[in-house]
């Protein structure tokens, strides 16, 4: 859940609950960190090493997360111009002043082969539309 928030958030709701979530780990991640290379840690040795360690881990997790939430957010609310160029979830890019285009073959339901969209019958197992099954 927090994945999809994070990735495509749509209210600003959602932005101010993943900055309420991570903000404080990520601060006092800074906090700590400062205060760790400061010289004011945990005694020194390898108590200050491990608390750097886990400091810069929450801070870089934290901060990617929320860099990456209010960056969506402020993307998906910039308008785009019109002769720019979509790119589809999962297709080829498509100019948005161009009507899509049809596709020119498609998959043999029994085989899988691919038919050219004039041709009526599956020229590998000789399958068609027609058929019943």
């Amino acid at each position: 859940m927090v994945g999809k928030a994070a990735s495509q958030p749509r209210r600003p709701i959602v932005v101010l609950g993943i900055w309420l979530m991570f903000g404080p780990p990520f601060l006092s991640s800074l906090i700590f960190g400062g205060m760790i290379v400061a010289g004011g840690g945990f005694g020194g040795g390898f108590a200050d090493v491990a608390g750097l360690v886990v400091c810069l881990a929450t801070g870089l997790l934290s901060g990617a997360i929320l860099y990456k939430t209010t960056m969506s957010y402020l993307d998906q609310r910039r308008p785009l111009p019109s002769n720019e160029l979509r790119t589809p979830k999962n297709g080829p890019q498509v100019n948005a002043d161009q009507p899509p285009r049809a596709a020119e073959e498609t998959s043999c339901l029994k085989c899988g082969q691919l038919i050219p969209l004039e041709a009526s019958i599956c020229s590998h197992c000789g399958w068609s539309f027609d058929d019943p099954e």
